[in-house]
Parts: C-alpha cells; structure tokens; sequence
C-alpha cells in the first residue's frame, strides 16, 4: 500500500481533497490470475432517484458509477382501485388498460440523458390479483392496508408476465419506446421468506421461466434470474439448479446473488460457495453462467450493527477503518470474477446505527449529532477507488459537501 499526497480535484464549487491510498488488486485473487474487471462493473442501488437529481447525479460521475437502479413496481405500475371504483370488479381493465409509467418514463430519460446504465428490478405483486384468495390462507409478512403478499401463484403468473412485457416493450430503447433499460432483473431475494416471497418454491421457478422466455424477444438488454440472498446457500439445488432444471436458464444472460456478509471475507467465501456451485452446473448444462454472476446487492450497516462492533468489527470512531472494509469487499469480489457489484445503499434512509449507505441524507437530533459522512465510490475500467467524505448533510441549502479527509484506491 502506497500513501500519496493530498489532492484536489473538480471545478471550485465541486472540489474534493483527498489524501489517497493504493491498493493493488493482484494480492486479491487467490491464485494470482489475471482477472479482467468489466469497464461497466460498479454502481449503486437505488440511484438517481432523490429529489436532488442534479447533485446526486453529480455525485454518481465523481465516482464513476456506471449503473442506476431501481424497482419497476408492479404495485405502482398497475395500482389496486378501491371497492367503490366503478372498475373495481373490471378485470380486462386492471390486467389490460390500468397502467400508469410517468414515474418511471421520467426515471429512464433522465438517467439515459446522465449516459448511466440502468438496471430495473421486475417485481411484487400488486394487489388486485390477490382478491380470490383469503388473507388467512398464508402468513407472510403482506402488509395488510395495501393487501401485497410477495407472491404470484400457478394461476397468477399470466398476470405478472404481462406486467413485465409491457413494461419491457416501453423501455426496449427500440423506436416509439420512452427510453432503454440495460438489464431487467426477475424478482428479488424470494429464498429470504417470508419477507420477499410467500408461496411455494416451484411457482417462483415457473414464474421465472414464464417471465424471461416472455421478454427475451423484446430486448437485447440483460435478463438476470435468481436475484438470491445468502439464505440461498441452505436449498442450492432447489433455488439455483431448479433454474436449470425447468429450463429457465435457456433465457437468462446471468444469475444474481448478494453475498452480504459477516465483513469482506465473509462476503467473499459466500460469493465463492454459490460461484462454485454454478459452475458445477455450468458443466452439466454447457453455460457460462459462473462468470456471469450479478452482485446486484451488497454492503455493511454503516455504523455497525446493534452495539456498533459491527460486520466488520470496526468501532464507530474508525470511518477511514469501514472505508477500507468497502474497498477490500470491492477488490476481492472483482478479483474472483463477479460480473457486477451495486452497492447498497446511495443515502441512508435511518439515522442511527443500523443504517446503510453511503452518504446521510438526514439525521435525528441527538443521535449523531451535526457530524454527516459520506462514503463514495470510484469505479473506472480497470481502476476503482473508495473515498470517504466528511462534511454537512447531503446539500442543505444546495451546498456540496468540499472535504475528502481520507480515500483509497484499487487498482488491478
């Protein structure tokens, strides 16, 4: 590792010192192969997204993040009526005519007019669907005011594909189209239950199947299936390989898996035992998939968790310690082949300690006091860096943050 001298770097009103340190990525790969690292490999989840967009926006390019990404709700996209709405019982319609994108039209222009990649989220249910059936017929965790449930069933997965058709068709990039989305990903965590799915296993590999063969003739954009937790690595073959099994797999450009982990070591080896399983079948079914793994989600609670020991052990008082926790998870991940890293989260929506983030976006009165910090990312090609800032929240009254106290580099 390698200090270098303090720089500063951006036109006045956006300058950023920084006292930067070197970390070479080669000590990352176990074997010492070369790794190529993707040019398009870094971003960060829910993104482009605040109402600051000219600042946030700003923020994305100092760090040279190349995705954007949010979710295309299925419930914002076709939202429930209620039982008074002259269409409440009008099925044609709420499959059919009750569609609402201005939010998300919005979303894809501005962010393809910034020149980011955009990574949509296809997902959960809306509620309507769910009429014909009980609410006491299965627990989860639906929140019972909207009537969502994280599920599609056998018989409401018709459903669910044509939100996703229309909703690939309007942002295809093709002409007449309101924009292009770069990679379409098929759910979210379903193995993480009942939080994210409540039903049974086998309707969510079919809902994938359906779901992906459905939209592959309308993009050349990626389609992602899987979109696994760590709670993954209990059921391999259940969750992954039934991917393969039904066939799902022929319509997919890659997997996702968010390793997230007890520090950057942990992270790595539960990347390693999923990326090893999927090459197993790689070499069953003839695929490539084990370099086509999306880490489409990962981070550490910004100041720890519970106590503030933290996933990483590190006391709150040791920012430039989480820093470097974020470039090491950075450097092993793209050393041993991940195919994309998002980091979660942009802003931390919660001001106390179980918070993830970046950067603040506010903070409760006497929980941390005035102090804000903001951690960035710098991805480029083949060179990626970290930089933690630290200065006001995020642009009160418009202002930058100025101050970069400390930064590091990875460079492969």
């Amino acid at each position: 590792m390698v200090a270098c001298p303090t720089s500063t770097d951006g036109p006045p009103e956006f300058q950023f010192e920084s006292q930067t340190v070197l970390l070479d990525l080669s000590v990352a790969a176990p074997t010492g192969n070369e790794t190529q690292i993707p040019e398009d490999l870094a971003g960060v989840i829910h993104s482009g997204i605040s109402p600051f967009h000219d600042e946030e926006y700003y923020l994305l390019n100092e760090m040279s993040a190349r995705w954007v990404h949010r979710d295309f709700s299925w419930w914002y996209v076709q939202r429930d009526v209620p039982a008074d709405h002259e269409r409440f019982e009008d099925w044609d319609w709420l499959k059919n005519e009750n569609w609402n994108f201005d939010w998300l039209d919005d979303y894809v222009r501005r962010a393809n007019k910034e020149g980011k990649l955009v990574m949509a989220m296809l997902l959960y249910d809306t509620p309507w669907i769910h009429r014909k059936y009980p609410r006491d017929d299965r627990p989860g965790n639906a929140d019972g005011s909207q009537g969502r449930r994280r599920e599609v069933r056998m018989e409401q997965i018709v459903y669910f594909v044509n939100y996703s058709v229309r909703t690939v068709e309007r942002f295809s990039g093709k002409p007449g189209s309101q924009g292009r989305v770069d990679s379409w990903f098929i759910w979210n965590e379903p193995c993480l239950q009942p939080r994210f799915w409540t039903w049974e296993q086998e309707d969510f590999l079919e809902m994938t199947l359906q779901t992906a063969r459905a939209i592959r003739p309308l993009t050349d954009a990626y389609i992602i299936g899987g979109v696994f937790s760590v709670h993954a690595l209990a059921d391999l073959s259940g969750w992954v390989g039934g991917l393969f099994e039904n066939g799902a797999y022929r319509y997919l450009d890659g997997l996702a898996f968010h390793p997230y982990g007890p520090g950057h070591n942990g992270t790595l080896t539960f990347f390693n035992r999923f990326k090893d399983y999927v090459r197993e079948k790689d070499a069953i079914f003839g695929t490539d998939f084990a370099d086509n793994i999306w880490v489409n989600e990962v981070g550490f609670p910004t100041y720890g968790a519970g106590t503030g020991a933290g996933w990483e052990g590190i006391p709150p008082q040791r920012e430039e310690d989480r820093s470097e926790a974020v470039a090491k998870t950075f450097a092993l991940l793209a050393a041993n082949g991940v195919r994309n890293i998002m980091w979660f989260n942009m802003f931390d929506s919660r001001a106390d300690r179980e918070g993830f983030g970046l950067l603040w976006r506010r903070c409760a009165p006497g929980t941390l006091g005035k102090k804000r910090r903001v951690l960035g990312l710098r991805v480029a090609g083949q060179v990626s860096s970290w930089q933690h800032l630290q200065g006001n929240e995020l642009f009160p009254g418009r202002q930058r943050p100025r101050t970069v106290p400390g930064a590091i580099l990875c460079r492969r």
